[in-house]
C-alpha cells in the first residue's frame, strides 16, 4: 500500500512537471510545426526514452525513412540535456521515492514515466501538427522563434547568474 501511495504521488508530481512548458515542449512543438507529425511524434517518443546512458547520434542524409529516426534521437538528445528533466526527476524522486521498494514497483513506475512522458508529448505533437496550427506559426515564425530564444537566453542567463551567488 505505501508502494501504491508514492507510486500515486510520484506520478501526480512528475505529470504537472511534464506539461509545464520547457526546451522539451518548445522542441517537440517545433519540430511538429515545421515538419510532419510522424516526425513530431518521432520527437516525442524520443522525450519518453531519454535515458541516463550516453548516446550517439546517428548521423545521416535526413532523407527518406531515416527522418523519423533522426526525430527520436532529436528527442532523446534534447530530453537527456534538458535541465529542468534533471531537477524535476530528481526533486520528485527524492521527495517522494521509497528508502526501499520492490522490483515489481519499479518496473511499474517506470512504464508509468514512459506512459506520462508519451502520452503528453504525442498530444503536443499530434496538436501542433495539424494543418491550422502550423499555417498560423509558419505565418508568424520569425517572431515566435525570436521570442522563444529570448526566453531560453533569459532562463540560461538566470540559471547562470543564480549559481554564481553563494
Amino acid at each position: 500500500m505505501q508502494e501504491l501511495a508514492a507510486l500515486a504521488s510520484i506520478v501526480a508530481t512528475l505529470t504537472v512537471g511534464v506539461v509545464s512548458p520547457g526546451p522539451s515542449f518548445v522542441m517537440v512543438a517545433r519540430v511538429a510545426f515545421a515538419s510532419s507529425r510522424s516526425r513530431a511524434l518521432a520527437t516525442a517518443l524520443g522525450m519518453s526514452a531519454g535515458a541516463k546512458r550516453p548516446l550517439a547520434i546517428v548521423a545521416g542524409s535526413g532523407q527518406g525513412s531515416s527522418r523519423p529516426l533522426r526525430s527520436f534521437w532529436l528527442g532523446v538528445t534534447t530530453q537527456v540535456s534538458n535541465p529542468k528533466t534533471a531537477i524535476v526527476y530528481a526533486s520528485v524522486f527524492a521527495a517522494f521515492l521509497p528508502a526501499s521498494f520492490s522490483l515489481g514497483f519499479a518496473a511499474v513506475l517506470l512504464a508509468a514515466v514512459f506512459l506520462v512522458e508519451s502520452a503528453w508529448y504525442a498530444l503536443v505533437a499530434f496538436l501542433f501538427s495539424s494543418t491550422g496550427p502550423q499555417r498560423a506559426y509558419l505565418s508568424y515564425k520569425s517572431w515566435i522563434d525570436r521570442a522563444a530564444g529570448a526566453a531560453m537566453l533569459g532562463l540560461g542567463l538566470k540559471l547562470v547568474t543564480s549559481a554564481a551567488k553563494p
